[in-house]
């Protein structure tokens, strides 16, 4: 039993010492970087809050409870 935690224990301290490696770091920098280019471009998002994106006649939403545009 002491043989297959000191095992884990090896492999966890193997796996830490590379994440902390200089490469380990770049590669998490450039993931990090990726996602972030991935993630934050001209999405569905943007084009539909986008007033010029909907043409000439933008519709409002009209709240049926308030009775005000949203």
């Amino acid at each position: 039993m002491d043989m297959r935690l000191a095992s884990v224990a090896t492999r966890i301290e193997a796996s830490v010492l590379q994440f902390f490696s200089p490469n380990g770091l770049l590669i998490v920098l450039g993931m990090i970087i990726l996602g972030m280019i991935l993630f934050s471009g001209s999405g569905i998002e943007r084009r539909t809050f986008d007033p010029s994106a909907m043409g000439q006649h933008p519709q409002t939403a009209v709240s049926p409870l308030l009775g005000t545009p949203r």
